[in-house]
């Protein structure tokens, strides 16, 4: 019998010590390894290749940095090869393919494009090949790419907003432009509401009305948000033929013989200035909906006796007479004749006004007559305003505000 502590007893001991010995030197390795590939992703995060280069010399991922890098300071040869050495390291790698398909496809455009949409469908997320692929089918004239990649961009790299929503305003120019961008728009994107107030006040703003009508085609309207500033946009240019068109093709005009959209103060779809608009004081727009426990009301309140717009809406009224009616009731008022309803042209020259009639035993009606001159007032504001009393609190609610020919020669225009 051997003793424990014989020759086999110091083999086995030895042996453990250098699988021991191996193991750590093998987790050494593995950690030094990761610790690198760490440290070269952190350095290219901060645009610091050169850095992320000397970490990590052999990933895949630098290696297609440095190839792009190579290729926009044009040395094609060294980015063909750094893009090769990274395929072969990471076969899939699209942000390396795009460099291969830019540098052997330079004089052969269907191979480059060939090679680039490969790349695309490889790396769905690098900016790079979709803002390449943008440039090139704006070139071919093939607005569904340009639409797919724009939607890619903006749907990862929000910051790029602004660029990508200039070359979109000149997509939608065209009937095929406006359809594609519209097909991307009804998947309800994070960048569409941005993108549709953005294109209200920037784009040209015929397109952005045809753009918000064949959005309604497609199931997914536009909303008032969106279609405010350009709704804004077309009053303060005075283009009423636009503006009319819009609404009427969007979101309805008035119904029955009334000429208001909207009287019963329901809070139907459709932004200002052509549905009623609540101001504040100072004259700023603010959010309202009819009062939930009394449905199609709307309470407007006022303080001090100053004689600023409260609620309002723009119509088109063609020359002629016409009588406007506001149905009203008090509401913890503190003095009479404390709202003004004011019929006023575009130029703002007064055309009609009458105090609203308010009583505590119900709702009560106010009628005006006023003429539409055939000059100078191509709209006109219908606007509730606090009359000349001097009060110190008041509120009114309102249950119906309507605009009716007075005799056969008015008309809407």
């Amino acid at each position: 019998m051997i003793p424990a502590g014989g020759p086999k007893g110091d083999v086995r001991n030895g042996l453990s010590l250098a699988v021991l010995a191996v193991s750590f030197c093998v987790a050494l390795l593995v950690g030094w390894a990761a610790i690198r590939q760490g440290m070269a992703a952190w350095a290219l995060r901060k645009d610091d290749l050169s850095a992320a280069v000397r970490w990590s010399p052999g990933s895949s991922t630098v290696l297609a940095k440095t190839a792009a890098a190579d290729l926009k300071a044009g040395r094609d040869t060294e980015a063909l090869a750094a893009a090769r050495a990274a395929l072969a390291r990471a076969p899939y790698d699209g942000a390396a393919l795009w460099v291969i398909g830019r540098v052997e496809g330079r004089d052969d455009r269907a191979r480059r494009r060939e090679i680039v949409h490969q790349a695309s469908r490889l790396s769905r997320r690098d900016s790079a090949v979709s803002s390449w692929l943008i440039r090139d089918a704006l070139a071919s004239g093939d607005v569904r790419t340009v639409a797919l990649q724009a939607d890619m961009v903006l749907r990862r790299r929000v910051e790029v907003g602004d660029s990508v929503f200039r070359v979109l305003y000149g997509v939608i120019q065209t009937p095929a432009g406006r359809a594609a961008v519209a097909e991307r728009l009804a998947l309800k994107p994070p960048w569409r509401q941005p993108f549709l107030t953005s294109a209200g006040l920037a784009a040209d703003p015929t397109a952005v009305v045809d753009l918000l009508i064949e959005m309604r085609g497609t199931g997914a309207s536009p909303t008032d948000d969106e279609a405010h500033n350009l709704f804004r946009r077309l009053a303060v240019q005075q283009r009423y033929d636009e503006l009319r068109r819009a609404r009427s093709r969007i979101f309805g005009g008035p119904a029955g013989e009334g000429l208001v959209y909207d009287p019963d103060l329901n809070g139907l779809p459709g932004p200002p200035p052509l549905n009623w608009e609540p101001l504040s004081a100072s004259g700023e727009r603010y959010d309202w909906k009819p009062l939930a426990a009394q449905s199609g009301r709307i309470r407007v309140d006022r303080a001090g006796s100053t004689s600023t717009p409260l609620l309002r809406q723009m119509v088109f009224l063609g020359p002629g007479r016409y009588s406007v009616s506001v149905v009203a009731e008090n509401a913890e008022t503190e003095g009479d004749r404390a709202f003004t309803l004011e019929v006023q042209c575009h130029s703002r020259v007064v055309i009609g006004r009458a105090p609203i009639q308010t009583s505590s035993g119900g709702p009560t009606t106010t009628d005006q007559s006023f003429v539409v001159p055939p000059d100078g007032c191509a709209a006109q504001w219908i606007q509730v305003i606090a009359g000349a009393d001097s009060v110190t609190a008041t509120s009114i609610l309102l249950d119906r505000i309507d605009v009716r020919p007075a005799s056969a020669n008015g008309a809407t225009r």
